[in-house]
């Protein structure tokens, strides 16, 4: 009916140059409904063929494939936009996490929170509308008063319990002390002990994967060069709640490690739900460690490094 190349012509003015179709009919000297019946044709004969890529398929897929690879209870992967920045990722993860935080919470339920940037964007997403009295909220390490404030733990922790209506507790104690034994004191005292005993109590941990170490929470604990070059020399890939690990999860043995006041990572693997949020180039490999050593049953990441980890572990299924 039609010549091969006039349908070639008219698939392109129209779908490729996006012209109107009275401006191509105006242009081969024909109607609107002949350039309509032109297209038409066009599809049929398969000059032009259609395909529709749904996104949260592509992350469905994702999603499934790390809780079989990872033997999680749940993921949540987020599409990720190529031009998004580490700070724009956080809020974005967080945001995400809001709901399935929320699935999560019941009535009586012991929660621990960590520190860092995305548990603070993931408090600021809740409101008043949350109100959730039956809870209590309990920090999973100690806080710091040199750098980064507002997102230390037992800030987090009475921020979030404020728009909760929850009852909460503090821990009146350092992230990071001088020594082992000062951490083993303080370990005992009354007011530590108290809260320190609720973490064998936790039944919802929420914390954030932590990135490669140089830009990890040295600053707001201790900044000291000499822990970094140490722990990058034994194969640190991150931090999990101030604890430096291996890529197999595995706990360093330094001292920097030892003289840390948080949940022993023992601990946080019999904690029955354990939502770990992280994403982007610099907490990969933490991510990936975290998983294989089962800190996180729940994890919420973004679909590039939720495609690379699949890749990594033999390819999605």
């Amino acid at each position: 009916m039609y010549e091969y190349g006039e349908l070639i012509k008219v698939a392109k003015l129209y779908y490729l140059k996006r012209k109107p179709l009275r401006a191509i009919a105006k242009e081969l000297k024909t109607s609107i409904a002949t350039v309509s019946r032109m297209l038409a044709e066009a599809s049929r004969v398969g000059i032009v063929k259609f395909e529709i890529t749904d996104p949260r398929e592509r992350v469905e897929i994702l999603e499934r494939s790390l809780a079989r690879r990872f033997e999680l209870v749940k993921s949540l992967v987020i599409s990720q936009n190529v031009n998004d920045s580490q700070s724009s990722l956080k809020r974005l993860l967080a945001l995400h996490s809001t709901n399935l935080v929320i699935e999560t919470l019941s009535p009586g339920v012991i929660v621990g929170i960590g520190p860092g940037e995305t548990i603070a964007e993931l408090v600021s997403s809740f409101t008043r509308d949350h109100f959730m009295e039956d809870i209590k909220l309990v920090p999973l390490m100690g806080g710091w008063s040199l750098y980064d404030l507002e997102h230390e733990t037992n800030k987090l922790v009475t921020e979030f319990a404020s728009v909760l209506g929850s009852d909460y507790h503090i821990l009146p104690a350092p992230a990071y002390v001088s020594s082992q034994n000062l951490r083993e004191l303080i370990m005992k005292e009354p007011q530590i002990s108290a809260i320190t005993q609720l973490w064998k109590h936790i039944d919802i941990a929420i914390f954030s994967i932590g990135p490669e170490i140089e830009y990890g929470l040295f600053r707001q604990l201790v900044p000291d060069e000499n822990h970094i070059y140490e722990a990058k020399k034994l194969g640190a890939v991150g931090d999990i709640l101030g604890y430096l690990i291996d890529e197999n999860g595995n706990v360093l043995d330094i001292d920097f490690n030892r003289k840390l006041v948080s949940i022993p990572l023992e601990e946080l693997r019999n904690i029955p739900v354990r939502i770990g949020i992280g994403g982007g180039r610099l907490k990969y490999r933490a991510i990936k460690a975290a998983s294989k050593a089962k800190y996180v049953n729940i994890l919420v990441t973004d679909s590039e490094t939720a495609s690379r980890l699949l890749n990594e572990e033999g390819g999605i299924s």
